[in-house]
């Protein structure tokens, strides 16, 4: 054996990828692919390693703090089920969950399943069988008074202390200059390229060495050994085995191709079968709860009836602010909207967005001020995948 190869996945497998071997914690060898479409050039030495180890781009996660972890293993499992899917716009059923342990706080972490189906069976084709699968965050060196830093050229990778975190340079901007302010001046070994969250966090440009040093695999594969990095190929993705190698060439191509169409045709029937389900329960609920609060109603057009309502209403109504909103979202096509609610209470709209840039949400913000209307971010927006999401308030002003 040859001790160990570490991959440094790109966003998708269309993006370049950085590889490097290792003995120990030394690497011997590393290089930069295009793509995943060059892995088979590596297939012959990275037979002959004992460990294969891919690091995802830390943005592809969801990290979530427990304050009351259970004990249980499955107590746990549902804990962070409930967690995630109370927090997140993705259902938990299309997603990969896992516990770790990050500064000595319980955290659950979660990964699309697709996402790693997806890595699983690029490596599978290029006879690459993977080890390990994390992220790159959570196995950077966790020492107290260090800190690691590698500066991409539009994103940052960090870990201080016993935090840390992936971020692309917009959002590393606010997270690292309070973050090393906070640590009791670290010790701070930085790689990558010199950039303004590099000057705002207070570094000299001599201070950062190149992003293609070694170094940078030595130190992760100094913080896997050192921490209790969390493998993402566990549960259903544990120990999976390449079939391939037992297939005969020609029936390859079609083994695939039926596998995939049953699969796709299984899964559009089960969830448009779910989907028929849920909307006739929540027609029910919302029938029964109506005509529970408003008896005059009993028998009629809920919609109509609402909207008869909503529109009485002396302050700005429901159908004005779901009239600008509607205008507002015209003119940002780059925003998309997952879900839209509106609190009688507050008397405002809740709508939960998605965007491929945080500055189309600010654009679409500005536009809704510009027409007389208050428009803020509850709570902020988060990285989800490719894409930046979070909830904003729409209200009179």
């Amino acid at each position: 054996m040859s001790g160990r190869f570490i991959f440094l996945l790109g966003q998708t497998p269309r993006d370049a990828i950085g590889w490097a071997k290792l003995t120990g914690r030394s690497p011997i060898s590393s290089g930069r692919l295009d793509s995943a479409d060059e892995l088979s050039l590596l297939a012959k030495d990275i037979a002959e390693a004992d460990r294969v180890i891919a690091i995802l781009p830390g943005e592809q996660l969801a990290v979530r703090a427990m304050a009351a972890p259970p004990q249980n293993a499955a107590k746990l499992k549902a804990a962070m089920d409930y967690l995630l899917d109370d927090e997140l716009g993705e259902a938990v059923q299309e997603l990969h969950i896992v516990a770790a342990m990050i500064g000595g706080e319980r955290v659950a972490l979660a990964v699309k399943k697709s996402l790693v189906r997806n890595w699983l069976s690029v490596f599978q084709n290029a006879e690459i069988a993977l080890d390990f699968m994390t992220a790159d965050f959570l196995c950077l060196p966790a020492t107290e008074g260090k800190a690691a830093i590698f500066f991409d050229e539009d994103r940052i990778v960090a870990s201080i202390g016993s935090q840390g975190f992936s971020a692309s340079n917009g959002l590393a901007m606010h997270l690292l200059p309070p973050l090393l302010e906070n640590s009791a001046k670290p010790v701070v070994e930085v790689f990558g390229i010199f950039n303004e969250v590099a000057a705002a966090s207070g570094l000299a440009p001599e201070d950062v060495c190149p992003l293609d040093s070694e170094e940078v695999f030595a130190q992760y594969a100094l913080g896997l050994d050192g921490r209790a990095s969390p493998n993402f190929l566990s549960g259903e993705f544990k120990d999976k085995k390449s079939w391939r190698d037992g297939a005969l060439v020609w029936r390859r191509a079609a083994t695939m191709t039926v596998a995939v169409a049953a699969f796709s045709l299984a899964l559009f029937v089960a969830q448009g079968v779910r989907d028929m389900n849920i909307a006739k329960t929540y027609e029910q609920r919302a029938t029964a709860l109506h005509e529970q609060y408003f008896p005059q109603a009993q028998g009629g057009d809920i919609r109509a009836h609402a909207v008869e309502i909503l529109s009485r209403s002396s302050d700005i109504s429901f159908l004005r602010l779901s009239a600008v909103f509607n205008d507002a979202l015209g003119e940002t096509s780059e925003v998309q909207v997952d879900r839209l609610r509106y609190d009688a209470m507050r008397g405002q709209l809740v709508a939960s967005l998605k965007s491929a840039d945080d500055s189309n949400i600010e654009a679409l913000q500005i536009t809704l001020l510009s027409r007389g209307v208050r428009a803020e971010d509850a709570g902020g927006y988060r990285r989800s995948g490719n894409l930046w999401v979070g909830d904003m308030t729409v209200s009179a002003q």
